[in-house]
């Protein structure tokens, strides 16, 4: 059994065929599993979301992303929720990204597929190995979720009462294999919007069967330069952020050195 695991897409479709064009060339694949944030913040959000909705054996989960584009618990909603030194016009800025990414999935009529979205899944693998897949974590889909910086011990406290021997997820874009006690902990990257000093799409290939497992991360190079000119042609509100990561310029605050992200 073979599984292509993405996450974090972010309407990035330019990245998303390149991501795809590199799984076919690894030989395919038997299931994708993707683990959310498909459409906003990004420059083509119904484009990605109709590719996602076309794949294979897709098993897809929402991410919280997906619950802002439903109007569910919008990110920011007055100042006392936004982050210190969140000025106001950043604020205005995220609210008209969310605003204008649910106007292009409503119009092109993603939104149901969206909402039945589950939150998400979970399976067993030749050999008996069992996997519980999640956007973030296994109690939210929007906390500081699984990243290179946390202990052993406290990703041990995050584990609790998983009732899994893999958990793998996104939402933090950082790429992370770990082994606490029995449990594998991975977390596969980002499609779409890199948040580390790697700017290139990640994601990862899981390969299962009686007698063993493996899973490898995977980093591919796609044209930039045509995603900035996709973002600079979308009318998306806040372009300046979104070519800015792009550029590999915008660091997730748990980012390690790049030789460190992976800790085996």
């Amino acid at each position: 059994m073979r599984a292509a695991i993405l996450s974090d897409l972010h309407g990035n479709s330019i990245a998303l065929r390149a991501v795809l064009s590199d799984i076919d060339g690894q030989g395919g694949v038997d299931e994708y599993w993707v683990l959310g944030d498909l459409a906003a913040s990004g420059p083509d959000p119904a484009g990605v979301v109709a590719m996602v909705a076309a794949l294979p054996q897709a098993r897809v989960i929402r991410g919280n992303t997906e619950r802002y584009l439903l109007g569910e618990d919008p990110p920011i909603l007055t100042q006392a929720d936004a982050s210190p030194g969140l000025s106001v016009r950043k604020m205005m800025q995220i609210a008209s990204s969310f605003a204008w990414a649910r106007g292009v999935v409503t119009g092109a009529g993603w939104l149901p597929w969206i909402a039945a979205l589950p939150l998400e899944f979970r399976l067993t693998l030749p050999g008996g190995l069992r996997v519980r897949a999640v956007h973030s974590s296994l109690t939210s889909d929007e906390d500081d979720g699984f990243h290179p910086k946390l202990t052993d011990e406290s990703l041990a406290a995050m584990l609790a009462g998983c009732d899994a021997d893999v958990i793998v997820a996104g939402h933090t874009h950082l790429p992370l294999k770990r082994r606490v006690g029995d449990v594998h902990i991975i977390n596969v990257g980002s499609v779409g919007l890199p948040m580390t000093f790697d700017r290139r799409a990640c994601y990862a290939i899981l390969e299962a069967n009686e007698r063993a497992w493996h899973i490898e991360h995977r980093r591919v190079a796609y044209d930039w330069e045509a995603a900035s000119g996709a973002i600079r042609a979308s009318g998306y509100p806040d372009k300046e952020f979104l070519e800015r990561a792009m550029r590999g310029e915008m660091r997730h605050r748990n980012a390690l050195h790049p030789e460190l992200i992976e800790d085996g």
